[in-house]
């Protein structure tokens, strides 16, 4: 499943509900990320103090990096933060919710997440996954503090994949 392509197609919509939300004061993260999968449409950051153990539950938090912003009526989204659930046994993730911003950090939107799906191998859920579920160590060179700096590498990442 194209992770990227389902948020667009429902963002239009829920963004015109939500759009109210957009008056709290959310902003992008600010601590350690580490970037554990990206391509041509976009690059993912675990939040590192974000991951709370619960058996084999995992909550975490993904900082992601879109290469196209996603246009909607409340402005252009350029990057996300999921709120989601990792259930290591049965290899499920559920997205709790959603904090969208444009590229200058200002908060776009707060959006539903959606329910518990199965973790397609090597999409970006599989290897955050491998990291939170089996232990799988990136290398140091991939933290980033802040998420400008997460955005910088992200986008140059991109640049290079392309």
């Amino acid at each position: 499943m194209d992770h990227a392509a389902a948020f667009a197609a429902s963002l239009v919509i829920i963004t015109l509900a939500a759009g109210a939300s957009a008056a709290q004061t959310v902003s992008p993260p600010s601590g350690v990320m580490t970037l554990y999968s990206g391509n041509t449409r976009g690059a993912n950051f675990l939040i590192d103090d974000s991951v709370v153990r619960d058996g084999a539950r995992v909550s975490y938090s993904n900082f992601r990096v879109f290469a196209e912003p996603i246009d909607v009526p409340t402005g252009p989204i350029t990057m996300d933060v999921e709120s989601l659930v990792l259930d290591c046994d049965t290899r499920r993730v559920t997205v709790s919710g959603i904090e969208a911003f444009g590229g200058s950090g200002e908060h776009i939107a707060s959006l539903p997440g959606y329910p518990a799906a199965d973790i397609e191998a090597n999409d970006s859920w599989d290897f955050a996954a491998r990291i939170l579920c089996d232990g799988v160590e990136p290398p140091p060179t991939q933290k980033r503090t802040g998420w400008r700096a997460a955005h910088e590498i992200a986008l140059f990442m991109i640049a290079r994949a392309t």
